[in-house]
C-alpha cells in the first residue's frame, strides 16, 4: 500500500511539546484496505528526523 489521505512521501514539521522540531516522513502502510474509508492502516512507518536548539 503506498496511498492513503497522506500518501507515502508526504513530509511534515512538527513542533514539539520540548521546543524541538521533528521532519516526519511518511515511508508506507501496513494493513488495512487503501479502497476503503472503514480499514484504515494498522501501522504507519515514518523516517524521524529530530533537532534539539541550541545544539
Amino acid at each position: 500500500m503506498s496511498k492513503w489521505d497522506l500518501p507515502a512521501k508526504t513530509v511534515l514539521c512538527v513542533l514539539t511539546d520540548k521546543g524541538n522540531i521533528a521532519r516526519v516522513v511518511i515511508t508506507g502502510f501496513i494493513g488495512g484496505n487503501p479502497q476503503s474509508t472503514v480499514a484504515p492502516p494498522t501501522q504507519i512507518t515514518l523516517e524521524v528526523t529530530l533537532w534539539k536548539p541550541g545544539t
